[in-house]
Order: structure tokens, then sequence, then C-alpha cells
């Protein structure tokens, strides 16, 4: 399985930055496209099949690498002995040589109708399983277009925001989402969880965008390292809250880890001294005195 990244400051790239060192790893570094693929898709599989560990999946795959990822993903779903089901929402060949010759059930979405697509999506979101989202990738900008725009538009209708059910899992980037300023313009998927491949894109942590993307995800999936001066931002993660948490001895006393005096609450008001003292014992102090008016005492004790 490939693993979440568990550094203590994930780098963080725009969509545009993710696609330039995309094509450097491939062309300048020799990094295999399929391997890249492969790795994503497979990934992103396990994702899903922790989410979702029962129930039927349906996979929307597009056009480009987002969408051979997709296929990538049913593949391995399909092998793990998943019901799965393809959707393709691009000019892409049911037997795509990327499904290695697994039979899966594969519909084109220009084949269905507004109310056909509409009963396939609603009957998928109500098994309880997983939608996985690889409609459009981060290199779309601007609102969903033609087919994409149309199968977005149903999905958002038919899921609406609690996905009926289904995990909903989208692959690098929420469709409908913009990979650099988090701008949705247009129908967007909104998941369950992003699974990020190499980083976390920008646009999935900056608002609207973070409200689809649920939880993010990131797979090491075989890039090469990121140049120092590359990336847009840092993600800070729990393991980089534990290099900065204070160690606490199982056996230990009030006085030896912490005290804190706290002035808080105006008279009548005593709300604050309140959240502010119960957030420093949750935050570890081992004796904490509030100084407040003398009106709220009974509220604070």
């Amino acid at each position: 399985m490939v693993r979440p990244y568990a550094v203590a400051e994930l780098p963080v790239l725009t969509g545009t930055q993710a696609a330039l060192f995309d094509r450097r790893a491939i062309r300048d570094l020799g990094v295999p496209e399929s391997a890249l693929m492969e790795r994503a898709g497979s990934g992103a599989a396990a994702v899903v099949r922790h989410l979702a560990p029962a129930g039927r999946i349906l996979v929307l795959a597009g056009k480009g690498n987002n969408g051979g990822d997709a296929l990538v993903a049913a593949r391995c779903l399909r092998a793990w002995g998943r019901h799965v089901e393809l959707l393709l929402t691009a000019d892409r060949s049911p037997d795509d040589p990327l499904l290695h010759g697994w039979s899966i059930p594969v519909q084109a979405s220009t084949d269905l109708d507004d109310r056909s697509l509409a009963h396939l999506l609603q009957v998928a979101a109500r098994d309880g399983g997983a939608l996985v989202d690889g409609v459009l990738g981060t290199g779309i900008q601007g609102a969903p277009r033609g087919e994409s725009g149309r199968v977005l538009s149903c999905l958002a209708e038919v899921v609406g925001d609690t996905g009926g059910g289904a995990r909903i899992v989208s692959l690098d980037v929420p469709s409908g989402v913009d990979a650099d300023t988090g701008g949705v313009p247009g129908p967007a998927v909104r998941a369950h969880a992003t699974v990020a491949f190499g980083w976390p894109k920008l646009g999935t942590l900056l608002h609207p965008g973070r409200e689809c993307s649920g939880r993010v995800v990131a797979l090491e999936i075989g890039f090469p390292p990121l140049p120092a001066d590359f990336t847009a931002a840092g993600a800070l993660t729990p393991a980089w809250a534990g290099t900065f948490r204070p160690d606490r001895g199982s056996v230990t006393h009030k006085n030896a880890v912490g005290a804190l005096t706290l002035v808080a609450g105006r008279p009548g008001m005593a709300g604050a001294a309140v959240l502010a003292g119960r957030a420093a014992l949750r935050a570890g102090a081992g004796f904490v005195r509030v100084v407040s008016s003398g009106r709220n005492r009974e509220i604070v004790q």
C-alpha cells in the first residue's frame, strides 16, 4: 500500500506548479509516466477501500492522467473483489489498456440522458459504497464545460452535500475546484476525502475549495525530491504539532507540569474565563488559577 506522508511540514503546490514538476519528472528526470499513474491509482484505491469497506463503487473517469488514475483505481478495486462500475465522462475506450483486461461494466455519460444519468448516480449514492471522482484534474481553469459540466451539475443535484450514504473520494483535487486558487466558479464535487498525489494542492486548502475537499490525504507516488524554492506553501501536520507538544510522564504532579494564572471575564461576562480555563487544562496546564470578577464566582466554579 502507498502510505500517507507523516512528515512535520508538508509542501503544498499550486496546480500549475504540480503540472510543471510532473512534466519535469517525466521528461527531464526520466520517471516513467506509467509508474506514477499506477502508484497514484493503486494508492487511491487503498484509501477508497479503507473509507468504504463494503458496497458498490462507481468510478467517474474523465480525460487525461486524472481519468487514467481513476481507471487504475477501478481496476485495483475490482481485482480486490469489489463490485465496481465505470462511468466515462470523456472520450475513452471501454477497453482502455490501463484496465489490464479486467472486465468492468462501463457506461459513457454521453449515452445517457439527464434522467438516466441522475438515476445511475442516485443508485450508486444510496448503496453506501463509494463514488470516485476522476472527472477533472489540476489543470482545469474556469467553470466545468461540456459533458464534464453536465455530469458534475447532475452529481451536485442528486448527491448534494451528504454523498447520499456513499463516500465520495476525489483524485488530486475535487472536480470543479481551481487547484491554484481554491475558486469554485461552477458545479463542483463535495468530497469526503481528497487523495493528493505527491503533495496537497493549494486550492484544496483555500476557501471555498477547502469545503469541497474533505480530509486531504497526501500519497507518495514516486516523484523525485522537490527543489527547495518550488513550493507555494507548507501544511502543518499532526507530526509538526507533536514536535512542539511537551511530554508528560504517566506519574506526575500538577505543580510539575506548569501553572497558569488566567485574568479574564468582566462582571457578568464569565464565558471568556470558563472557555479559556478549560482550554488551558486541556492543553496540559497542571494548575490553573482564574482571576475574575467576584460576580462571576458561581459560574466559574
